[in-house]
């Protein structure tokens, strides 16, 4: 165990010498979270791979992110908005029989600047807790591999927790082909949120310690004459699919290019009224998101392995709706850091070998 720390530790010492880039987390987590950027390469590549059983029946994965938002860079002084975000997260596993894989995930992260992550200046986060297991399905074909995986989301998170989030459950699967140096992915998942309300809510702790918010006696947003519930609905599910295009040109190093869409289903809203909007709808909300980046990825060794690219999460179209976003990289409104530039590195100690 103790060589696994010092191996995990010096890891982090490398990490932070060559750390500049863009950590794939923008947010804590939240029942509408996206999928993570580079998922597909994550998925196909990771050293926590099912191969491990064959070595040791434990690993401990450490991984350090940083991001750096495009609005970092703009010249204009009011329209700069510069955006760095730091974040460790660590995965124990075990592999009780080859291929499954049983695994937890912890993440912290930190906005080293004001932007829209955190509510206070350099607040540390916590990412929701998550519990995974996933197995490698057995296929005939050498060069095909294909995963499915089950993930419980626990909301350690003070975005969930403001969201009133109970639990979050997630159906997940990959399939990949090579075709010699080039490597084809696709991915699809499902996931459903349990909610202790459907609006977000800010509850009163004692002392007063929730900010000011208006709230009619006895009216709808008014809970139990204590919480307010604010606008919005939360997301009671959301599927999301993707597809990853991939180049290995030399042993451990891989170039690939995906996109993936999504979408999320609010909870149904009340009916309308007579103050209701003539333009107002009635049924579930409806949120669009798509994800689309370049990634670079090197494994010096099964130890250690470094990632970088540029990653672009925003809604398909432009925020006027009359034309589609590029999905590599946001040219409309650079101050939102839509697009994020990043530098992973992951450090990964076998146990019990």
């Amino acid at each position: 165990v103790c060589s696994a720390v010092r191996a995990w530790t010096m890891g982090i010492v490398l990490a932070v010498v060559c750390l500049f880039g863009s950590a794939t987390s923008r947010a804590q987590t939240g029942s509408s979270e996206l999928t993570a950027p580079a998922l597909l390469q994550t998925e196909q590549q990771s050293v926590l791979g099912d191969t491990l059983k064959e070595r040791a029946p434990f690993s401990i994965n450490g991984k350090l992110e940083s991001s750096l938002g495009q609005g970092t860079f703009l010249r204009d002084d009011y329209e700069r908005n510069p955006h760095f975000v730091w974040a460790v997260s660590v995965v124990p596993a075990y592999y009780p029989v080859q291929g499954v894989a049983l695994m937890a995930y912890v993440k912290l992260l930190q906005d080293l600047t004001s932007s829209e992550v955190d509510s206070k200046r350099q607040q540390f986060l916590v990412s929701d807790t998550q519990l995974r297991a996933r197995w490698a399905v057995p296929l005939p074909t050498p060069h095909t591999q294909l995963f499915v995986e089950g993930r419980t989301y626990l909301p350690s998170s003070r975005v969930s927790q403001f969201e009133t989030l109970l639990v979050g459950a997630v159906a997940r699967a990959s399939a990949a082909h090579e075709f010699g140096p080039i490597g084809i992915s696709l991915f699809t998942q499902f996931r459903k949120n349990f909610h202790r309300y459907r609006s977000p809510v800010l509850e009163d702790g004692g002392g007063g310690s929730i900010p000011s918010a208006f709230a009619r006696s006895g009216g709808a947003e008014d809970i139990r004459g204590v919480s307010v519930a604010i606008a919005g609905n939360n997301v009671s599910f959301s599927t999301y699919g993707s597809a990853s295009v991939s180049y290995s040109p030399l042993p451990g190093l891989s170039i690939s290019l995906y996109y993936g869409l999504g979408r999320a289903w609010t909870y149904n809203r009340y009916g309308r009224d007579e103050l209701a909007s003539p333009n107002a709808t009635t049924g579930r909300g409806k949120r669009d998101s798509s994800v689309g980046g370049l990634d670079v990825s090197y494994r010096l060794n099964d130890r250690l392995s470094f990632s970088t690219g540029v990653v672009t999460i925003a809604t398909p179209k432009t925020e006027d709706n009359r034309s589609f976003r590029f999905p590599f990289y946001d040219f409309q409104s650079t101050a939102s850091n839509l697009t994020l530039f990043y530098l992973d590195v992951t450090v990964t100690q076998l146990l019990g070998g």
